[in-house]
């Protein structure tokens, strides 16, 4: 994984598209790479975070916009455990198990779970390892875009 890393830190501030296992793609500039998560900015300017270990491939694209800066660009947490923690109490969309996806407020993060409060007021629990990607909005009217970041694209 460390060679697959370092690979992906020479891309830092290209335009990529990511896939993973089945027919996943999503598109975006790649910000930042950490131990064992990298983040992508959606071109409507949040923030999807990606575990290392669900990424198939990464491939270079030509960007559809100049690169959205945004105030408050400083490093991330090390690890996605340390990201996730820092979410808690936020509006986030949870990607997961297939073409799975659930908003809500992150209300836990355990060592190998995450707790969300969907709009329902319902409390659901997932298994950390399945969380595929997290998508943290630049504002909460951003949680339904027209378009996900994680949708299919350039296929």
């Amino acid at each position: 994984m460390d060679s697959f890393r370092h690979y992906l830190c020479g891309l830092q501030g290209a335009y990529v598209q990511l896939e993973r296992a089945g027919p996943d793609a999503c598109q975006g500039w790649l910000v930042f790479v950490q131990d064992d998560y990298l983040t992508l900015r959606a071109p409507e300017g949040g923030d999807l975070h990606l575990p290392l270990h669900h990424i198939r491939s990464v491939s270079r694209f030509p960007p559809p916009d100049p690169y959205p800066l945004q105030a408050g660009d400083n490093r991330p947490p090390q690890t996605f455990a340390e990201l996730l923690s820092l979410n808690q109490g936020r509006h986030v969309r949870l990607y997961h198990a297939g073409p799975e996806v659930t908003v809500g407020i992150l209300r836990e993060s355990g060592a190998d779970h995450l707790v969300l409060e969907v709009a329902t007021d319902e409390i659901v629990g997932f298994a950390r390892f399945h969380v595929r990607s997290l998508y943290v909005p630049s504002s909460a009217s951003a949680l339904f875009p027209a378009e996900s970041p994680e949708s299919s694209q350039g296929r």
